[in-house]
């Protein structure tokens, strides 16, 4: 992963038949969904997070396969050392220490979905060493809509040397099970970023089984210049689907460019 300060990142302005029904409630243990050359990856999970966060699902991508593997099955004990909301949104900080001794930093970006605050979707970055990641997180969902719904939310995009915030499109057909997501990050973001990106995906597949949806047929890339072929992991999250979130990684064999959203409708 990249070696990217983060103190502005989270500075943004947070703006038919076969679909539908029941999703199961099915715990998993911690699956490496990508391994990169340097020792990275990305890790999916479906933990118990507690007070911070019940039953959910998450996806991470960090520096520390193991350290990753550890946040994605809920055995990680981490600390609230700070907090702030604004109406729906809310950002939290927490620390830890990992089994192997590794100091981490979660920055927590979410969004409450429910008026009992027990339900939530948000994007996470992750610092293991002063290596930057990203989780994306929500409640599981106890069941899916049918019909088309739009969620609108906020990304972010990490390249080389930088960061970058910006907004998030989802749209879901949950009677066809396809969902398309598309992401804006403009130059000159709260981030400090110098150059614009995007990531894209048509014709995602929504799993009706456990919520998620998935492709290794995105795009994520510099505006203007070709992109890289990517995969998205992601899940909707609480009653009815309420909101979604997502990781997106390259598909090659070495760490290029890493997204992350969470949205809601």
């Amino acid at each position: 992963m990249k070696k990217i300060t983060i103190a502005y990142i989270l500075g943004v302005t947070l703006s038919g038949c076969g679909g539908g029904g029941t999703v199961l409630d099915i715990a998993t243990q911690p699956i490496i969904l990508k391994t990169f050359s340097n020792g990275s990856g990305v890790v999916v999970g479906s933990p118990d997070l507690g007070s911070a966060g019940g039953p959910s699902n998450l996806v991470i991508a960090a520096s520390d396969v193991e350290v990753a593997a550890e946040v994605a099955g809920g055995t990680l004990a981490l600390t609230a050392t700070g907090q702030t909301v604004d109406g729906k949104y809310y950002i939290v900080t927490r620390e830890g220490t990992a089994s192997n001794g590794v100091f981490l930093t979660v920055v927590t970006e979410g969004i409450t979905l429910s008026e009992d605050l027990r339900e939530y979707t948000a994007m996470s970055l992750v610092t293991i060493n002063n290596e930057l990641g990203f989780t994306s997180s929500g409640s599981k969902p106890t069941n899916l809509p049918t019909g088309t719904h739009s969620y609108t939310g906020y990304a972010v995009v990490s390249a080389a040397s930088e960061a970058g915030n910006g907004t998030v499109t989802l749209t879901a057909n949950f009677n066809e099970r396809i969902a398309n997501v598309a992401a804006n990050i403009p130059a000159n973001s709260a981030s400090g970023n110098s150059n614009a990106y995007f990531f894209s995906a048509n014709g995602m597949n929504i799993n009706v089984t456990d919520g998620s949806f998935s492709t290794a047929n995105a795009r994520i890339g510099e505006v203007g210049k070709s992109p890289y072929t990517a995969s998205i992991k992601g899940y909707f999250a609480g009653s009815n689907a309420k909101g979604a979130h997502g990781l997106v990684y390259g598909n090659g064999s070495t760490a290029q460019m890493l997204g992350v959203f969470a949205a809601d409708r």
